[in-house]
């Protein structure tokens, strides 16, 4: 069954807990309307934000998540003060060659300058987090 979610939905998979952030309204930018979750397993939490810019970013909650997925791609459409406010130690870099510029080099700067440990799929492929409660 498919169900449309909104934020305020949440749900409990096992050891993990689900909490959509957002979307918190209507965007005029369709990236902004991605699902945004908060997920917490034992004493670690992950936030995967999907494609969301800076207007999605806006409407968050302030959280600083151990494991922060970088919105889209590490596009120049992110807030770098959102961003640096929301790193984490470990911030997760999906990309792969691509001719729109992902990452932006100031959302990479930021990343860097943040001391989180950093891993690229580019670089690296698979990213694969251990998480407790994982079986």
């Amino acid at each position: 069954a498919v169900e449309a979610v909104g934020s305020g939905a949440a749900a409990r998979l096992g050891a993990f807990s689900l909490s959509v952030l957002g979307p918190q309204r209507r965007y005029a930018e369709e990236n902004d309307g991605s699902v945004v979750l908060w997920i917490e397993v034992g004493p670690k939490s992950v936030l995967l934000p999907g494609d969301i810019g800076r207007y999605g970013q806006h409407d968050l909650p302030p959280v600083r998540p151990d494991v922060l997925l970088v919105p889209h791609h590490g596009a120049a459409t992110t807030d770098l003060v959102w961003l640096a406010e929301s790193v984490g130690s470990l911030v997760v870099v999906s990309v792969g060659a691509n001719s729109y510029g992902h990452p932006d080099p100031g959302v990479m700067d930021v990343i860097s300058r943040s001391g989180a440990d950093i891993a690229m799929t580019i670089e690296q492929g698979d990213v694969s987090i251990p998480l407790p409660g994982r079986d």
